[in-house]
């Protein structure tokens, strides 16, 4: 640790940490401020403490030359500078040490995502300071991918068994392990020959609270067809028993108009056009509509925008064009 490019050690939080020093007759340590500036925070000569810490969570230990951090605190982590000085007064060394101190590693979690057309995506999370994600599985798959930083596992959509995530920093580690099953309604995709720039039609196939799932490329346009009616009410769900009005078309004119301005609605064809497509529009929506005489119809519908993964690019194409979903 003679070098000023210092010793790293590291420490957890609310953990104690033991600092060994060197067996000398002098010891001063200083907190490193900046290149100018330092606090001395022990003076230690002749067997007695004659500066000692102001936080009474560092404690010396004069017998065995140990400084003691009895429950280490983020505010510990600073860049350290300690002087040895032997039985005559000489300067026996200067050494140098960067202290970081990081939250431990906790409530790890494991979430399974079936919702993509070719792919199912496993997201790992945690607590934690500076973590790091690692892999494991049980089951056989053709070239699993890791993304967001190894956070989220890419596997085929058919894949089963079980799955393990390992997370770790520098002071702690910690794992979960979820067994993957057979992901549910298979989707079968029914293109249609009419190209167009991703036009969704909702009608009757949508009644169902199950909802028709609708996927798209993020960045690219999307157009909506809504049924021809008089009454027109969109609404974004929020969770089982909210939502928000985020769209509203009455007697011929906009009452509630989306806020976000790349939503544009043509009032000619009853066509809701989102022109570039984002990932904040993946959602739960349901539409209500009114006849001229009031009869009231109900849709629902689940958009899902997805980057461009390797298995959407290759297919940017047919994304394109219209499809229905089907859920069996």
């Amino acid at each position: 640790c003679r070098s000023d490019q210092s010793c790293v050690f590291y420490g957890a939080v609310g953990r104690p940490l033991y600092l060994q020093l060197p067996d000398e007759e002098e010891l001063k340590l200083f907190t490193i401020k900046s290149d100018y500036y330092s606090d001395r925070i022990l003076h230690f000569k002749n067997k007695i403490i004659i500066g000692k810490p102001s936080d009474p969570r560092w404690e010396f230990n004069t017998e065995n030359k140990t400084m003691i951090i009895t429950r280490a605190e983020k505010k510990d982590s600073a860049r350290y500078r300690l002087h040895t000085y032997n039985s005559t007064g000489t300067n026996t060394g200067i050494y140098y040490l960067q202290l970081i101190i990081e939250a431990v590693v906790s409530s790890v979690e494991v979430m399974d995502s079936c919702s993509s057309i070719m792919e199912r995506r496993v997201n790992c999370s945690s607590d934690g300071d500076q973590i790091q994600f690692s892999w494991t599985l049980s089951g056989t798959t053709s070239g699993p991918r890791l993304t967001d930083g190894n956070q989220t596992l890419l596997l085929d959509k058919d894949y089963t068994g079980d799955v393990t995530c390992y997370v770790k920093n520098y002071v702690s580690s910690g794992y979960r392990t979820i067994e993957l099953q057979q992901c549910p309604g298979k989707i079968n995709l029914i293109f249609t020959e009419l190209i167009c720039t991703g036009l969704i039609t909702v009608d009757d196939r949508c009644r169902s609270d199950q909802s028709c799932v609708f996927y798209r490329a993020l960045g690219r346009p999307l157009d909506l067809q809504l049924p021809k009616e008089e009454d027109l009410q969109l609404k974004k769900i929020n969770s089982g028993t909210t939502s928000d009005v985020v769209f509203q078309y009455r007697n011929k004119k906009i009452r509630i108009n989306h806020l976000d301005q790349r939503w544009e609605f043509n009032n000619e064809t009853k066509t809701m056009i989102i022109t570039r497509a984002e990932k904040e529009d993946s959602g739960r929506y349901k539409l209500e509509t009114f006849n001229s005489t009031g009869k009231q119809t109900n849709y629902s519908l689940h958009l899902i925008i997805e980057g461009n993964s390797a298995h959407h690019t290759a297919t940017s194409t047919q994304l394109s064009k219209s499809f229905t979903i089907i859920n069996s």
